[in-house]
């Protein structure tokens, strides 16, 4: 089974993110922040992380860098999403490790696309 740690500090979008991802029968986790989310992965590396791009004490960026730096051989799909549509922002995101990005608001093609894109579907 597909292990899925979703990062959201707001209960809406992690409810919305779960309802999109539960589709697809996936082992789901969240967690509200990267340092919670570090922790997890250091525990058990998840299959994927799907994740804003603005948590509370780090960004996506800095948190991809030291999942790289722990993981190990571990390599999860990660997925960024965002509020704005930054070319600089989504190029930071995939040189730091994100396999793709997406910019709210996002619906359940265009998840099945990212998830397709990544090959978990």
């Amino acid at each position: 089974m597909t292990h899925c740690l979703i990062v959201e500090g707001t209960s809406d979008d992690k409810k919305r993110l779960s309802l999109l991802l539960g589709q697809y029968g996936f082992e789901l986790e969240t967690v509200a922040d990267a340092d919670a989310a570090l922790d997890r992965c250091r525990q058990s590396m998840p299959d994927v992380i799907v994740m804003s791009d603005s948590l509370a004490h780090m960004d996506s960026a800095e948190f991809l860098a030291r999942l790289n730096r722990g993981a190990k051989g571990a390599a999860p799909k990660v997925i960024v999403y965002s509020e704005e549509p930054d070319a600089g922002a989504i190029g930071r995101h995939i040189w730091t490790g994100a396999a793709e990005c997406m910019v709210k608001p996002f619906d359940a093609d265009i998840i099945d696309l990212k998830l397709r894109q990544v090959g978990l579907l």
